[in-house]
């Protein structure tokens, strides 16, 4: 029900994911279009009982025309007359096949009590805010079985020696799983499916560890753009060692703080010496005070 982008920067396992909340409705589509165009990756929430919507869909379409890699989830699988599966089949005939399950719930609806995930074998329930590790239920080997061939499958085309394995010994092993989803991921012949019930944080730690673990990284990552003093095409890649470089995708206009540019680094490093210049304005810029948002919150 959000009407603008925010900020969420998350610390998780050693990793931070830098997370841009963009509202869901066709309305404000204008607030999806910006953080798009900074971002690696776009995780499309789903109802799992409105199933795929409009706005699902013009975030996908946006997604693939910035290049950006895309995940799914099915949100509110605790809500009365949820249906992961029906939803997911809605994904498959309207996004193809390379759509695929990586977290499975352990029951719908008012009975939903945890997650599967297939990669790892593993299930997990929610204890209050927390997570822990329970046995897979043993009804579920089928359909974990069809998961993870389905996830073979989509893995083996992203890469000619995973095909030629896969096809010649029927398995992959978990290293070369990670490895094809990863390359699925980034040329977007993969997209994974996970589940969750946001309110009350059901399934939301191991989609943050899907995210975490095979989520594109900026690191390294080449942004292309005109040098607006000779308009020679450059190539800036994402180190510290680079010349500095970012991208403005939110201005927010505070009563009691004045303009707060949101922006993500491409290259190099800022601090407050460091010298700016606009290429919109065709002037210096000076950074002033630098610091974090989360949500509304100023981290220094």
């Amino acid at each position: 029900i959000s009407i603008s982008a925010a900020v969420a920067p998350v610390e998780w396992k050693g990793k931070k994911l830098n997370l841009v909340d963009v509202p869901g409705y066709f309305d404000f589509i204008g607030e999806m279009m910006g953080p798009l165009r900074v971002c690696e990756g776009a995780l499309i929430v789903v109802g799992s009982v409105s199933g795929l919507t409009v706005g699902a869909e013009k975030a996908w379409d946006n997604s693939t025309k910035y290049g950006v890699s895309k995940c799914f989830t099915i949100n509110q699988m605790d809500r009365e007359h949820a249906n992961f599966q029906k939803t997911l089949t809605q994904l498959r005939d309207k996004f193809g096949t390379e759509v695929v399950p990586v977290l499975l719930p352990i029951g719908e609806g008012l009975s939903c009590k945890g997650v599967v995930n297939v990669l790892e074998n593993k299930a997990y329930e929610a204890a209050g805010k927390a997570c822990k590790e329970v046995p897979v239920p043993a009804g579920m080997q089928d359909e974990i079985r069809v998961a993870r061939e389905e996830i073979m499958e989509a893995v083996a085309g992203t890469d000619e020696e995973l095909m030629e394995k896969f096809f010649g010994e029927g398995e992959l092993s978990d290293e070369e799983i990670l490895k094809g989803l990863r390359i699925g991921l980034q040329d977007g012949s993969i997209v994974p499916v996970g589940c969750c019930a946001g309110l009350g944080g059901l399934g939301v730690a191991p989609l943050m560890d899907i995210l975490a673990a095979y989520m594109p990284s900026p690191a390294g990552r080449e942004a292309k753009g005109v040098n607006p003093k000779n308009d020679q095409a450059e190539t800036r890649t994402c180190a510290e060692n680079q010349p500095f470089s970012a991208m403005v995708f939110k201005t927010i206009v505070d009563k009691f703080v004045g303009k707060m540019s949101l922006f993500k680094v491409l290259s190099g490093t800022l601090t407050a010496a460091t010298p700016l210049y606009n290429a919109n304005q065709d002037r210096p810029e000076k950074a002033g005070n630098i610091f974090v948002l989360r949500g509304k919150e100023q981290i220094g």
